[in-house]
C-alpha cells in the first residue's frame, strides 16, 4: 500500500469493509477482507469515531486537545502516527483515495492470544 504518511489538512474515512461495534468504551473492528480484528479505547476509539470524510485530521487533533487536554505537539504527533496505522491496516482510506484491497486472509488475531490485535496510540498518551 504506499506511504502511510498522512497531513493535517486530509480528510480520512472508514474503510467499507471494516465493520465494527461499541462495547463498554472499546471499539471493536473487522477487516471482512482480511479476517482481522482489531480493538481501539480511549483517545484512538474517539478519533475512529471522527473519521467521517470531511473532518480534517487538524480538526481531529483539534479535538483531541480540547477532550484530552493534550499538548497540541503531543496530539498531532501521536494522531498522525494512529492514522498511519489505520491506513498501513487498510482500515481507513483517503477521501477520494482508492479502497483498499487485499486477498482474504484467515481469521486470525493478537500471534500470543488469538484475540483481537490492540491497534492503540502510544501507552505514555493515555
Amino acid at each position: 500500500m504506499g506511504d502511510p504518511s498522512v497531513g493535517l489538512e486530509e480528510c480520512l474515512l472508514k474503510a467499507e469493509c471494516v465493520a465494527q461495534r461499541e462495547i463498554k468504551g472499546e471499539v471493536l473492528l473487522f477487516n471482512t477482507e482480511t479476517g482481522l480484528s482489531y480493538s481501539l479505547r480511549g483517545i484512538g476509539g474517539r478519533i475512529w469515531n471522527m473519521l467521517d470524510g470531511s473532518t480534517s485530521v487538524e480538526d481531529i487533533v483539534k479535538c483531541v486537545c480540547q477532550e484530552y487536554e493534550v499538548q497540541t505537539e503531543t496530539a498531532k504527533t501521536h494522531t498522525l502516527v494512529f492514522l498511519g496505522k489505520l491506513l498501513r491496516e487498510e482500515l481507513a482510506t483517503r477521501v477520494g483515495g482508492p479502497r483498499p484491497r487485499r486477498a482474504a486472509a484467515p481469521l486470525r488475531g493478537c500471534d500470543m492470544c488469538g484475540g483481537p490485535k490492540k491497534l492503540g496510540i502510544s501507552e505514555e498518551w493515555r
